[in-house]
Parts: C-alpha cells; structure tokens; sequence
C-alpha cells in the first residue's frame, strides 16, 4: 500500500513537471512570434522616382526614406527635407522633449540638428530623409551589441567551468 502511495505522489510530480515545462515551451513559442512580429513592418522609400513600400529589412543604406508622424525611425538618417519634424528621442540619448530636427542645408553656416536616430519615435510633422546606416551599424543596434557582450567570468565562474569540463580532475592527477 505505501509502494502505491510513492508511486502516485512520483506520477503528480512528473505530472506537473511535465504540464509546466509544456506550457513554458508554448509561452516561449508565442513570445518568440510575437517578437518576430513586432520587427516586421513595412517603410516607404523613393525607389526609381517611385513610392515603394518595403520590409524594413530590406532597407539599404542611401535609400531615401519617407517619414511621417507617428513612425519608428527604422534606421539612421540625414534629414533631407521635411516641415516641422520633431522627435522622442528620450530612448536614446534620455532628453524628455521633443527634438525639433531641421533638413540638412549645405548653404547655411548651421541650419539644426539633421540626424535621425534609429528606435526613436516621430512626434509630428512629415519629412524624407537619405539612410545613413541600418542594421547592427546602426545606434541602436551598437547600443544592442554591447547589451549582449558576454561578461568576464569570475574566478569561481572559471572554476567551475573547469570542473565540467573535467579539466580539474585530470589536472589534479597528472
């Protein structure tokens, strides 16, 4: 009778272990789709002296760029022109206002800010601008780079690493 009772109580646990580590792998599937979704979007480039709406994937450096309130600066950008363009860039560099960016003018001694910032955010206004840099070269995306370096391992880190890898034990008895 005590066998029955161990048995049962080994069958709940492996029960739950295993309805826990099924419902964590599908949470883990819907936030790995939910964030693949969230990437994808489609921006709006002169291409040929034509509208062309693309994945912001394919976004190629001096591509010319069409932005509008609202939007997500996909890549990093030297405003060509635009009217009153002002932006959030409190994601990357903390300043809590509104940027006001100004076309970039190769005339005026200093005609403002030109520079768009990836992963900032479009208040108002409309602009179209050339694409500087996209992808891992982007500020963001250096910003992102160094988020994912790997850490220096501590000595008690590379010790037990070396454990694992059985370099220890031969150590000890060569």
């Amino acid at each position: 009778m005590e066998s029955l009772e161990g048995l049962s109580i080994l069958f709940a646990i492996v029960l739950c272990v295993v309805v826990g580590s099924w419902n964590n792998y599908s949470k883990e599937q819907q936030f790995q789709k939910l964030m693949a979704l969230r990437e994808e979007r489609d921006v709006v480039v002169i291409r040929d002296g034509k509208d062309t709406s693309i994945s912001v994937h394919n976004l190629l450096a001096g591509d010319i760029l069409k932005i509008n309130g609202g939007e997500q600066i996909p890549a990093d950008c030297i405003l060509l022109s635009g009217s009153k363009l002002s932006v959030d860039e409190s994601s990357q560099t903390g300043e809590t206002s509104d940027i006001e960016k100004h076309p970039l003018n190769m005339e005026a001694q200093f005609s403002g800010n030109p520079f768009l910032i990836s992963g900032t955010l479009v208040k108002e206004g409309a602009g179209v601008a050339v694409v500087v840099c996209v992808g891992d070269y982007t500020r963001m995306g250096r910003l992102r780079e160094m988020m994912e370096e790997e850490e220096e391992l501590t000595p008690l880190q590379r010790k037990l690493e070396r454990i694992a890898d059985g370099k220890l034990f031969i150590e000890k008895f060569i």
